[in-house]
């Protein structure tokens, strides 16, 4: 008898007990899925304990728990981040420095330039401070969209009147600008990564009445243009330029390729030969380049893809890429289970990972290395569905958005806890 009272003991002491205690009394907390409501034990290996409530970010402990030990869980859960309005009910286009510290946006006026530098509290990461700074004249026209060079020394202006030209603000400062108009009928358009150049380069798409739907190339002062492409005749495009389905362009910061989305279709151009590459011919929304101009991330049927490409230079030794010098080769495409605008997402700085707000109005991660999909920690907010433009912090810690004409600082909680005990 008394051996099977030790056995049982053993086999009872065997299995690891589980203890938890949080801040919130009414929190919810399951183990393997389980609710769990007392101290309890559970067979050795691989276990998941939640704590969560409403309105706060959950707690996650997964991890393996041995034989004949113990975990003791104490949780303090931290309340949900909430948006930021930076500058409220007065923004009508907005661009983003890479460095995350600098904004310029446009007043609802539509010619008011304001440029914003914001500053972090070291004490508070949620937090946004920031100083606006007129640098616009007070004759400045009224304009539709502004697309910025990536020095931020030029910008395109597309006017209310349809004229669309080329501000130079003379080392910022906009009271002593130059305009160069370019002309009217001219849709999206694109910098080169070396903008601060005389004779940097930008790629624009160009409707006339006449017919010809032309991608086009030119010099900041607009004195050197080439034709390169009539994506009527090339690839059957024929919107105008002011329609909501014109052609979305984007540029490679090495400069190589181009990628056109038009009427679902997905196309990548080397700049340089002007060759086309159809990457997807059905389907498609929206696109961009990573930092690392050897992949992109585009939405196709809703759904976000992630695929490598790259240029064929013929240097490899390789007969195959020497007969085909200057087309993109394309590997397999990577689909991802996040349905989400590409266009509504940025990439970090290291191009590891993609932040992207998905069609659920969530703020989602996709770790581009991992292959794994994470959310970030807000409390709802609706304004985030009608959000145009991105910029994100150097730290990768705070996200900026235009949404409306409103400019917002959201807090990215990946949901990771420092502070929790734990005691095995």
């Amino acid at each position: 008898m008394t051996v099977v009272i030790i056995a049982g003991v053993a086999l009872f002491l065997y299995k690891p007990m589980v203890t938890i205690q949080s801040d919130m009394p009414d929190a919810s907390i399951t183990i393997d899925e389980v609710v769990y409501s007392k101290p309890t034990r559970v067979t050795p290996g691989a276990h998941t304990v939640i704590v969560a409530r409403d309105g706060y970010v959950p707690y996650t402990y997964a991890g393996d728990i041995g034989a004949f030990s113990s975990l003791n869980l104490s949780t303090t859960l931290r309340p949900l981040s909430t948006t930021q309005s930076i500058v409220s009910d007065n923004a009508f286009a907005a661009s983003f420095g890479s460095d995350g510290k600098q904004l310029y946006y446009f007043a609802s006026d539509k010619n008011t330039l304001y440029k914003l530098s914001l500053t972090d509290n070291p004490q508070d990461t949620k937090k946004v401070y920031f100083t606006p700074e007129k640098i616009s004249p007070d004759n400045l026209v009224k304009l539709n969209k502004v697309v910025f060079a990536p020095d931020f020394s030029v910008a395109i202006f597309k006017r209310v009147d349809g004229d669309t030209g080329l501000y130079d603000f003379k080392r910022y400062n906009l009271l002593n600008q130059e305009y160069t108009s370019w002309g009217k009928d001219i849709g999206d358009a694109v910098w080169n990564s070396t903008s601060v150049q005389d004779d940097a380069r930008v790629i624009y798409y160009y409707a006339p009445p006449t017919g010809e739907r032309l991608l086009m190339k030119s010099n900041r002062k607009h004195d050197s243009v080439t034709n390169i492409m009539d994506l009527k005749e090339k690839a059957g495009i024929t919107v105008s330029a002011d329609s909501p389905v014109a052609p979305q362009l984007s540029w490679s910061r090495d400069n190589q390729a181009l990628l056109v989305v038009a009427q679902g279709k997905l196309l990548a151009m080397n700049v340089i030969t002007q060759t086309i590459t159809y990457i997807a011919q059905t389907g498609v929304t929206s696109a961009q380049f990573a930092p690392d101009s050897h992949h992109i991330i585009y939405t196709q049927n809703g759904q976000l893809v992630w695929q490598r490409f790259e240029v064929v230079n013929g240097l490899s030794g390789n007969e195959e890429d020497q007969k085909n010098v200057g087309r993109i080769k394309i590997a397999p495409p990577e689909p991802y289970d996040v349905s989400a605008n590409a266009l509504k997402g940025i990439f970090t700085a290291d191009g590891k990972r993609f932040i992207v707000i998905n069609d659920a109005n969530a703020i989602v991660q996709i770790d581009l290395v991992k292959k794994m999909v994470s959310p970030f920690y807000l409390q709802n907010d609706p304004r985030l569905k009608a959000i145009t433009s991105l910029g994100l912090s150097g730290d990768g810690r705070m996200l900026y958005g235009l949404t409306g004409t409103t400019i917002l600082a959201i807090p990215l909680d990946d949901g990771s806890y420092t502070q929790t005990q734990e005691k095995k």
